[in-house]
C-alpha cells in the first residue's frame, strides 16, 4: 500500500476522531511502519483524550479503530432505520463497529447505509447523497 500523504496526515484519521469525526482507523501496520507510531503510543492518546479503541486483528487483518462513543452513538440513533435496514446493528457502538469492520455494505444495494458509514468516517465523498429513508 502506496500514501501520497505525510505521516502526520495520514494519523489525522485517528487524531481527528471526537473533533471532526465520529470514527477513524488504521492498519497497525501503517501506524507502526510508516508513520513511526507505536499502538500503544496511539491507545494513551485515545484514553488521554476520553476517546474509546478496538483493536480488530484476523490472521489477515490487523486495524485500530478510535471512536468518540458520544459522537458515534447519536449518528447511530440518527440514522438507525437506513442502518437498520441495510442489517447493521444500531444497539451500540461497538456493535456498529464490528459490524462495518467484519462486513462488507454493499453500495449498490444500501447507499443511505453506506453513507452514513462514510459519514461516520467524515468522509466528504458523501456529502451529496440523500440518506434519508425513501
Amino acid at each position: 500500500m502506496q500514501y501520497n500523504e505525510t505521516p502526520e496526515e495520514i494519523m489525522r484519521d485517528l487524531y481527528e476522531v471526537g473533533i471532526h469525526k465520529a470514527l477513524g482507523y488504521l492498519p497497525t501496520k501503517t501506524i507502526i511502519n510508516i508513520c513511526g507510531k507505536s499502538i500503544q503510543e496511539i491507545i494513551d492518546f485515545v484514553e488521554a483524550n476520553g476517546l474509546r479503541h478496538w483493536l480488530y486483528q484476523t490472521d489477515c487483518v490487523s486495524e485500530l479503530y478510535v471512536y468518540d462513543v458520544t459522537m458515534l452513538t447519536q449518528m447511530i440513533n440518527n440514522y438507525a432505520e437506513v442502518l437498520n435496514a441495510a442489517g447493521i446493528p444500531t444497539s451500540s457502538s461497538q456493535d456498529y463497529i464490528e459490524f462495518i469492520a467484519k462486513n462488507l455494505v454493499q453500495q449498490e444495494k444500501y447507499p443511505q447505509a453506506y453513507a452514513v458509514i462514510g459519514k461516520t468516517f467524515n468522509d466528504d465523498g458523501f456529502s451529496d447523497v440523500d440518506i434519508r429513508m425513501k
